[in-house]
């Protein structure tokens, strides 16, 4: 049985909060991102960050695993994707505390298994520097138009950042 997404809340500047039954508030937001693709004039100005974390000031109270996290956090990226269909969204993993890869294949799970694969292609590129590996992803519609040139400028990308 699929699990209701909390109730979020969306600002003018991209940046969407929730409260969690366990009272954690989350943070999910948007930011710029061309500086990425500055040699793919076609898309870089459609292309923007995603990220989601607890709150700090709440994050303490986290305790068992809440699956309506996963919903809200698909919801927020469908609704960002409805309303901004050209947008093209990239994502690293976050690897400070070295859980990089645990965030990545948790967030797998979550998009493989929501309705969201349906609509939107995630691609994922593993771009490592001996044993460390930053694990990066990018959303976009399968109606994008610049869809070809958003997987291979993707790929161009990750190859050139390997080869350094």
């Amino acid at each position: 049985m699929l699990q209701k997404p909390y109730d979020y809340q969306s600002t003018a500047d991209d940046v969407y909060t929730f409260k969690t039954d366990y009272r954690v508030n989350y943070i999910a937001y948007f930011t710029e991102a061309s500086h990425y693709f500055s040699d793919y004039p076609e898309i870089k100005d459609t292309v923007l960050n995603f990220g989601c974390a607890p709150d700090r000031s709440t994050e303490r109270l986290r305790g068992a695993r809440d699956g309506r996290v996963q919903y809200t956090v698909i919801a927020i990226l469908e609704h960002y994707l409805e309303v901004r269909p050209e947008a093209i969204i990239f994502f690293v993993c976050d690897t400070r505390d070295r859980q990089h890869l645990a965030r990545k294949i948790l967030f797998d799970k979550w998009f493989s298994s929501s309705e969201a694969r349906k609509k939107y292609n995630k691609i994922d590129e593993d771009i490592c520097a001996g044993a460390d590996c930053a694990h990066c992803s990018i959303i976009f519609s399968k109606k994008h138009p610049y869809a070809t040139l958003a997987l291979q400028s993707f790929s161009a990308i990750a190859l050139q950042i390997r080869n350094k």
